[in-house]
């Protein structure tokens, strides 16, 4: 193993990841066929009602639960490569708002070069709908892209108070970027964390969707990336282990091209409980989608095209929703006012067209779920019961 360099590197600071209760309501009307039996009309609020009412939360609060548990048992997913090339095509809100969302600012750290971090807070208009944050958290030196998350509504005060006037703030000085430069980068760590074998942020294509076009990443300029010609990891062991995935931690720091600064500081801006939690989301938004298009098949109803796009968008609106033991005691619930206003807020984004479409999927996904009368039938039927025994 190579011998450790000696550096003096402050990563010690701190994150802001807020928890927003969005509310508010939307109607949309379609006039998709897609639905068990015969066509119908659907509107937003109806397949809310359903989709996240009292048949269906349990079901939902019971997912989620579940897959908490799975904190540590971090995976690679079998279908990565396949849900990617999904969400590239999709038409996603995020997408909707980086291609005309009015950029409000850029902010990143100013010694992000000297320190060889870049924490880039990224602030855009969302149509009438308020503004959405995205955040990267980009190793220059080693590990390329390592967090990308946002939310989904925040408000200027609750930015300048969680981030500019943050425990951060007092550490390091933010200061504003261009949106170019931030691409640049974000682009580069995903392109650096694939070449170093690091593996890439849970669900990061929507966040780096906000960024608007940021050119073929795996061809991306790596010119600020690397320290005279080497990689150095900084960071402990633990953060190591579990964001390298082409090889061991030990072979990794024995290599000549490698030097290491192994300490405490563990800077992120998502901690490893959320992370799996996104894992635990895309497992279950694979297997979900599976069983969906069996049942399909099996009753002789057409898939709709658009359904991984509308499954996609619901977990987010759960994942982007308050826990709601934050709002009142009742520990692994989901808060279902403020998932049902964060899907208002996802469809109402898109062009009416798009959000009709995303409707009627979500009224097949409706169709499916209402079958069962217990949440653990569902599970048994989607196979997360086999995931939950840590199979």
């Amino acid at each position: 193993m190579a011998d450790p360099v000696i550096d003096t590197v402050d990563r010690s600071t701190v994150g802001f990841r807020p928890r927003l209760l969005i509310t508010g309501s939307m109607r949309c009307n379609s006039q998709a066929s897609y639905c068990h039996g015969s066509g119908r009309g659907v509107t937003l609020e109806g397949v809310r009602e359903r989709v996240l009412g009292p048949t269906f939360q349990p079901i939902m609060e019971d997912a989620m639960a579940k897959n908490t548990k799975r904190k540590e048992r971090h995976q690679r997913k079998r279908h990565q490569r396949k849900r990617d090339l999904v969400r590239a095509k999709s038409v996603s809100p995020y997408r909707k708002i980086g291609k005309s969302g009015e950029l409000v600012a850029c902010y990143v750290n100013d010694n992000w070069q000297s320190k060889g971090f870049a924490a880039f807070y990224v602030l855009r208009h969302a149509s009438q709908h308020g503004i959405v944050m995205g955040a990267f958290l980009v190793d220059l030196w080693c590990a390329g892209l390592k967090d990308a998350w946002g939310r989904l509504d925040i408000t200027m005060e609750e930015f300048n108070e969680g981030v500019l006037k943050s425990e951060m703030a007092d550490q390091v000085d933010l200061v504003r970027v261009d949106l170019g430069i931030v691409r640049r980068i974000v682009a580069g760590g995903l392109r650096f964390a694939q070449q170093n074998g690091f593996r890439l942020p849970p669900r990061y294509q929507r966040w780096t969707a906000l960024l608007g076009d940021i050119g073929d990443w795996e061809s991306a300029d790596l010119e600020d990336f690397g320290v005279d010609g080497k990689l150095r990891w900084v960071g402990p062991m633990t953060d190591l282990k579990a964001r390298l995935i082409a090889c061991s931690a030990d072979d990794f720091l024995s290599r000549e091209d490698v030097d290491y600064v192994v300490g405490d500081d563990d800077f992120t801006l998502v901690d490893e409980d959320d992370i799996a939690v996104a894992e635990a989301a895309d497992e279950l938004n694979d297997r979900w989608l599976s069983a969906v298009r069996k049942w399909c098949f099996a009753n002789s109803i057409k898939p709709h095209p658009r359904m991984a796009e509308a499954l996609d968008i619901m977990l987010e609106s759960i994942l982007q929703a308050p826990d709601a033991e934050e709002i009142e005691d009742t520990p692994d619930a989901v808060d279902m006012d403020g998932v049902s206003g964060n899907l208002d807020r996802s469809m109402g984004i898109l062009d009416p067209k798009d959000a009709d479409e995303l409707i009627a999927a979500l009224a097949q996904l409706a169709d499916f779920s209402e079958q069962f009368n217990s949440p653990d039938e569902m599970f048994a039927a989607i196979g997360m019961d086999e995931l939950d025994d840590g199979a």
